[in-house]
C-alpha cells in the first residue's frame, strides 16, 4: 500500500434514526434490515486527483455526529492504520472525527496527518507536531485547479442500503443566519455536470443521496429536473422556505419524473416564531414554512422540518406563534416530520453572546457552547416543545434527550 492515504469514515445507522430512512424501502432489499451503511465520502469530488497522490482508506467512526452521547471513544482508540510512516489526509465532517484523527496522530508519531472539511476547528490545547488542519480545498492544497468527475468505489455488498453524499457547493447562498458557520468554509462550487456521475452507481443498492449544499438556491432547485429518476435512488436536500425558492420548488415537483416517495426536502425552520426568525436573520417567516408543507402535500412528498429549541429569550408571543404555526399545518396530511434540535452555538458564532457557562468539548476540541437557560426560559422552551409534539405530526425530540441527560442545564 502507498505510504500516503486519503482517509474517509463510514458507520452504520439504524433506519429509525433519520426520518428520511424508509423501512418500507430498505427492509425488503437490505442485507442488514435494521441499518443503513453511511459513507462520509468527502474525497469523491477530487477522486482522480487524490489517486495521483495516494490510496483511499476507510475507517469506522461510530454514529458519526457531534452529540456527546454518540462519541465512541473506545472505537477511536482501537483504530489501526496499514502504515506506520508517511502522510494521511482526512476528510473530517464532525468535531468527533477531528478527535479520532488526533488520537491516531498520537498513536502514529511518524505519520503526518492533515485534516480538512466541514468540521469546525477550535483546538483547546497545543496540537501534536504531526497534526495539521487546513481550510483549503483539496485542489487548492495540491495547487491543482482542474475539474474532476465525482467518483466512489467503496466495496458495497449487493443490496446493502447506502447513504452517501454528492457535494456540489458548500457555499450557502443566504449565509446570514447568526448561528451557522458555512460562511467560514473554503468556497467550493462544482459546476453542474453534463451527466450526474452517480447515475448507475450501485444499481442493486437502495441509496440515499445527500445532495449536499447548505441550502438550495432557486437555480439549484431547477437543476433537480436533471437528476436521474432511478427507483433505487432517494434524494435528500436542504432548502430555505422563502419567497425566492417556494414557487420554484412547486414548479419542479410538478415537472420531475422522480417518484414522490424518492424526494426528501429538508427545511430548517430553526424557530417557530416570526420574532425569533428576525433575530437570527433567517430571512423568512412561519407562513412560508406552512406553504412549504402545503406544497409537499400537493405533490405527496414527505415534508421534513428541523427547528431549534433552547433560545434563551422566549416570550409569550413566541409561544403564540408556535401555536399559529401548528394550526396552519394541514390536518389531513401525515407525511410531515418535525425534528426538535437543541441550540448549540458553534465557536465564534454571533450566538455566543447568548451563552453562559461551559463549552462542549470532544477531546482537545470545542464542539460548541452549551446554552444555559433560566428556569423560566427552560419552562417556556418546553411549552413550545409540547405544542409541537401535540400537533399530531411525527416528531423526533432530540431536545428532551439532552434535557434528560442534563446537557442543557437550568440556572
Amino acid at each position: 500500500m502507498n505510504d500516503t492515504l486519503f482517509l474517509q469514515f463510514w458507520h452504520n445507522r439504524h433506519i429509525s434514526s433519520s426520518p428520511h430512512f424508509s423501512a418500507e424501502s430498505y427492509s425488503k432489499k437490505s442485507a442488514d434490515n435494521d441499518s443503513v451503511l453511511c459513507l462520509n465520502n468527502g474525497f469523491s469530488n477530487t477522486y482522480d486527483l487524490c489517486k495521483q497522490h495516494g490510496d483511499f482508506y476507510w475507517i469506522e467512526h461510530g454514529l458519526g455526529n457531534d452529540y456527546l452521547t454518540d462519541v465512541d471513544f473506545e472505537m477511536y482508540k482501537a483504530t489501526e492504520l496499514p502504515i506506520n510512516h508517511g502522510k494521511v489526509y482526512a476528510s473530517t465532517w464532525y468535531t468527533s472525527q477531528l478527535y479520532h484523527i488526533w488520537l491516531l496522530a498520537k498513536k502514529y508519531p511518524d505519520i503526518e496527518f492533515t485534516c480538512g472539511g466541514t468540521s469546525t476547528y477550535v483546538p483547546l490545547e497545543e496540537m501534536p507536531s504531526n497534526f495539521k488542519y487546513t481550510n483549503k480545498t483539496v485542489g487548492q492544497f495540491f495547487s491543482d485547479n482542474k475539474k474532476y468527475d465525482w467518483k466512489l468505489d467503496y466495496p458495497v455488498p449487493k443490496d446493502r442500503a447506502l447513504h452517501l453524499s454528492y457535494s456540489f457547493n458548500n457555499h450557502c447562498y443566504w449565509k446570514k443566519c447568526i448561528f451557522c458557520n458555512f460562511s467560514d468554509l473554503a468556497h467550493i462550487v462544482k459546476d453542474y455536470p453534463e451527466r450526474y456521475e452517480f447515475d448507475g452507481l450501485y444499481p442493486d443498492n437502495p441509496k440515499y443521496l445527500l445532495m449536499y449544499t447548505p441550502s438550495y438556491s432557486p437555480r439549484d432547485l431547477q437543476e433537480f429536473l436533471r437528476y436521474p429518476a432511478d427507483k433505487n435512488t432517494y434524494y435528500v436536500f436542504f432548502m430555505r422556505a422563502s419567497d425566492e425558492t417556494l414557487d420554484v420548488f412547486d414548479e419542479i415537483l410538478s415537472k420531475t419524473k422522480i417518484r414522490p416517495e424518492n424526494i426528501f426536502p429538508v427545511a430548517g425552520i430553526d424557530a417557530t416564531s416570526d420574532r425569533i426568525l428576525d433575530i437570527i436573520n433567517k430571512g423568512t417567516n412561519i407562513n412560508n414554512y406552512i406553504k412549504f408543507v402545503k406544497i409537499c402535500q400537493k405533490h405527496n412528498v414527505k415534508a421534513l422540518l428541523t427547528t431549534i429549541l433552547g433560545w434563551p429569550f422566549i416570550t409569550e408571543k413566541d409561544i403564540e406563534d408556535t401555536q399559529r404555526f401548528v394550526d396552519g399545518l394541514p390536518n389531513d396530511y401525515s407525511k410531515i416530520n418535525i425534528r426538535l434540535n437543541k441550540l448549540r452555538s458553534l465557536p465564534a458564532r454571533e450566538t455566543y453572546k447568548y451563552q453562559r457557562g461551559s463549552v462542549l468539548n470532544i477531546g482537545p476540541f470545542s464542539a460548541g457552547f452549551e446554552p444555559y437557560l433560566s428556569e423560566k426560559q427552560l419552562e417556556m422552551n418546553c411549552q413550545i416543545r409540547d405544542i409541537l409534539i401535540s400537533s399530531g405530526k411525527s416528531v423526533v425530540d432530540s431536545f428532551t434527550m439532552f434535557l434528560e441527560k442534563n446537557i442543557i442545564k437550568a440556572v
